[in-house]
């Protein structure tokens, strides 16, 4: 992996309207490289209007991709590691947007590759 690999991080969300601004800001700001692809199931809670509004602040870092109906978490996860493969991914990383996954543990996880 060279220095100037982007790091895709997944994350899959159904009502995470709370939860979605900060773990935006909080990988946002690990490491430049770091691309986040939103997987939102059309959550009634406006998460995916969320993602739209931080994609515009990180316009090169932050893909969102809505998804008609709840289709479920792994099904999220699976679309969302395609998008990166097809984007070139070399390094992806699934994180749930509930914040139980730290994004601080991103940067250990990159040194054992």
């Amino acid at each position: 992996m060279s220095a100037q690999t982007p790091i895709y991080v997944i994350t899959a969300t159904y009502n995470e309207a709370e939860n979605l601004p900060t773990m935006v800001q909080q990988l946002m700001s690990l490491h430049p490289r770091v691309h986040l692809i939103v997987v939102d199931d059309s959550s009634p809670d406006g998460t995916g209007q969320i993602a739209e509004q931080l994609a515009e602040e990180h316009p090169s870092r932050l893909t969102v991709i809505h998804r008609e109906s709840k289709l479920g978490y792994a099904s999220a996860q699976q679309q969302g590691i395609r998008t990166a493969l097809r984007a070139g991914a070399e390094v992806v990383v699934t994180m749930d947007a509930d914040l139980s996954h730290n994004p601080q543990r991103i940067p250990a996880m990159l040194e054992k590759l």
